[in-house]
């Protein structure tokens, strides 16, 4: 009379271990949840928060630069375009003014 046979015991075994792996994600957030609320952190938790504050200042800072940057570059084509007309326009007076004087032709 076995109050529990070889199989059953395996069968036991490997739910309660499941149930351990199921239960563990669940279980370490809620340490972690406690910890923060507590307002605990673990070594160099609060360093590498302050780092990530840094590095997203520094990435704030390089996108406005971008941003000056084709500000400046959309001034600088529009200045080149202006310059470019008015070459043209001197050239077109010049060829003008050659043209009246009768030296060619």
């Amino acid at each position: 009379m076995e109050l529990c046979p070889a199989e059953d015991k395996q069968d036991q075994k490997c739910e309660e271990f499941k149930a351990a792996l199921w239960d563990f994600p669940l279980r370490t957030g809620k340490l972690r949840q406690e910890r923060r609320e507590r307002g605990e952190r673990k070594e160099g938790e609060k360093e590498r928060w302050e780092g990530e504050a840094v590095r997203m200042k520094g990435k704030k800072e390089k996108s406005e630069g971008v941003r000056d940057y084709k500000k400046e570059q959309g001034r600088r084509e529009e200045r080149e375009k202006e310059g470019g007309k008015e070459r043209r326009r001197e050239r077109r007076e010049k060829w003008e003014t050659v043209g009246e004087g009768g030296s060619r032709g």
